[in-house]
Order: C-alpha cells, then sequence, then structure tokens
C-alpha cells in the first residue's frame, strides 16, 4: 500500500484502527490526480475490493494557520 501510494503520488495513508480498512490519500487540486487515483486502484484489485470516496470538497486551511487556543491539551 506504502508503495503503491508513493509511485501513485498519494498524500498519505489512511487505515482503520483495526486495520480492516486501508486507503490512500490523494489532493484533488493536484494536477493529474484523476489518472493517479485510477493507477492505484487498478494496481489494489488484485487484493480484494476497491472503492473510492470522495470527502473533503472544499480547500481546507493548513493546520498551521488554524487557531488551536481553543482546544485544551490534556
Amino acid at each position: 500500500m506504502h508503495s503503491i501510494c508513493e509511485r501513485t503520488g498519494g498524500a498519505g495513508l489512511i487505515t482503520t484502527h483495526s486495520g480492516t480498512c486501508l486507503g490512500i490519500l490523494y489532493d484533488d487540486t493536484k494536477p493529474g490526480h484523476e489518472q493517479d487515483l485510477a493507477q492505484a486502484a487498478a494496481e489494489l484489485r488484485a487484493y480484494g475490493q476497491v472503492d473510492v470516496y470522495a470527502t473533503v470538497k472544499q480547500p481546507i486551511e493548513q493546520a498551521s494557520a488554524l487557531n488551536w487556543s481553543g482546544f485544551v491539551r490534556p
């Protein structure tokens, strides 16, 4: 999964706590991301079911630009 992510320009990996679901994150503002995603899906089909989900449609602020003062750390 990691090598496919790197090869296809993925932004990172995501997994459920049990490891039964894995995913590759793509930046849909990056030119060519559709082709990268299609290549990754094609390579991953050999391992089982592949589903593609779109989550955030609008750009979000970088974490460093957010106001974290309202969050209390334990």
